[in-house]
């Protein structure tokens, strides 16, 4: 009984709404953990947004991302010339 109010519960909220639109949905948010250090180094080395997105070969709104994550993280300190 329970299992069915449950998916009841599901379908009534995801099932009926309006088409949902999912932002960056087209970006790969993934990272692996090597990627994630050499990221963190190349911030703490200077390295511009533009350097390291051309270093991975991902575009420069993915490794923007990352570098919010991590400051959020407070593994990445803010820079006197910002990003670049």
């Amino acid at each position: 009984m329970r299992e069915a109010k449950t998916i009841t519960e599901l379908e009534k909220t995801y099932l009926t709404r309006p088409k949902t639109y999912i932002a960056c949905e087209d970006m790969d948010f993934g990272w692996s953990e090597q990627e994630v250090l050499d990221f963190d180094e190349m911030w703490q080395d200077g390295c511009s947004l533009e350097f390291i997105a051309k270093r991975f070969d991902r575009d420069i709104d993915e490794v923007a991302l990352l570098l919010i994550d991590r400051a959020r993280k407070r593994k990445c300190k803010p820079r006197k010339h910002g990003i670049y």
